[in-house]
């Protein structure tokens, strides 16, 4: 499953209404590309399943050493369709 199908699997699967959320997110890339820590504004399943997918990606080594990304993920909300 691609980094986007394992994101897309937690709006999928959590608990709670069905709609489209949008989730800001903070990652923290290390000099050799791994993920050294992502923070997601939101309290609940949705954020803590996006969080613990995301901090086992790694990207290519940034240059210049360490960097933080900010974005975010558009999730529709409930069951697959």
């Amino acid at each position: 499953m691609s980094h986007q199908g394992k994101v897309r699997f937690c709006g999928e699967t959590t608990d709670g209404p069905q709609g489209r959320s949008v989730l800001p997110i903070e990652i923290a890339i290390a000099a050799d590309g791994a993920v050294s820590g992502a923070s997601v504004r939101r309290d609940d399943s949705l954020g803590t399943c996006v969080r613990d997918v995301v901090r086992r990606w790694s990207f290519p080594a940034p240059t210049g050493g360490p960097v933080t990304l900010e974005g975010r993920f558009e999730l529709t909300l409930g069951p697959a369709r």
